[in-house]
């Protein structure tokens, strides 16, 4: 797993709980951070695992 895979990874995790948090405590504002940064840790991870296909299409892993 690469850097920005895992990278990805960490944004969703703490992405959710943030959405998790503003849920509880009913701060729009802070739901709304969570689930663009959610989301673009989904990117992030996709990005990442695209690098790994193409460094294994290119035989350097």
């Amino acid at each position: 797993m690469n850097r920005r895979r895992l990278h990805g990874k960490w944004k969703q995790w703490k992405g959710t709980l943030r959405e998790a948090i503003g849920r509880l405590t009913g701060s729009r504002k802070r739901q709304f951070q969570g689930k663009g940064e959610r989301w673009s840790g989904k990117a992030e991870e996709t990005l990442g695992r695209a690098e790994e296909k193409v460094q294994r299409w290119l035989g350097r892993k």
